[in-house]
């Protein structure tokens, strides 16, 4: 579903170097390693906010290297949602799919659905600022799903959630990428978060791809000792 090919991005004297990964369809994956390592500068050039010096990501077959974010087919959860505060919540969930100029017919159904599932039907008149952040990041969730990404991009969504909040929305994050098959491409710092909900790992390390593999493979059988001290492995 989304390939990257020899990508390499630069921000500032930060260089993230001729990485190559896939995500299957239906799979997530998760990027971890150290602060700095270059997660979130490969989440922010395949979401389009920074420019690539070389290299592609190619989405079912697409090249969308050039293309525009609106035009990119996907969807963001960051850590801080940044919904609309001036929009109660289900403005809020409807802004993508009408950005996007989706015929209601198409997402209608889809966000009844992902509004029962969340539990968020009570909350579709109050505004952002009378949630509790679980809600928010609820609400943040369906708004990225709603526009029917063909991936979805999340980007430590739930790192500023206290434990027992940030493993409820596991559990419902991992029953949503089981029920409707998304493909998730994740940045995570937590290993339990990464292992829990990631069919597989890229391990960062100085902006350099390091290790790649199934998520148990990868914990198993570090090819580095910079792996396995990020992992905790003797």
């Amino acid at each position: 579903m989304l390939r990257i090919e020899s990508l390499t991005t630069a921000v500032g004297s930060f260089r993230l170097r001729d990485v190559h990964l896939s995500v299957a369809e239906g799979e997530c994956h998760a990027l971890i390693g150290p602060s700095g390592a270059g997660k979130s500068t490969l989440l922010n050039t395949v979401l389009g906010l920074l420019k690539p010096q070389c290299g592609r990501i190619l989405l079912a077959g697409r090249d969308i290297t050039k293309l525009p974010i609106e035009r990119r087919e996907l969807g963001y959860l960051p850590q801080q949602t940044g919904l609309f505060p001036h929009l109660d919540v289900r403005r809020n969930l409807l802004y993508g799919a009408r950005a996007r100029r989706l015929p209601p017919a198409e997402f209608e159904p889809l966000l009844d659905q992902l509004v029962r599932a969340t539990g968020l039907a009570p909350f579709l008149h109050r505004q952002p600022h009378t949630l509790s952040g679980g809600e928010r990041q609820r609400v943040g969730l369906v708004r990225a799903l709603v526009s029917r990404p063909r991936v979805l991009l999340l980007d430590e969504p739930f790192a500023s959630l206290n434990e027992s909040l940030k493993r409820e929305l596991w559990w419902l994050l991992r029953d949503l990428i089981r029920e409707r098959r998304l493909t998730v491409l994740m940045v995570t710092h937590d290993l339990a978060e990464a292992y829990f909900l990631a069919d597989r790992l890229t391990v960062l390390v100085d902006g350099r791809v390091v290790q790649q593999g199934e998520s148990a493979d990868v914990y198993l059988r570090p090819v580095a000792p910079q792996v396995a001290r990020f992992l905790g492995v003797e």
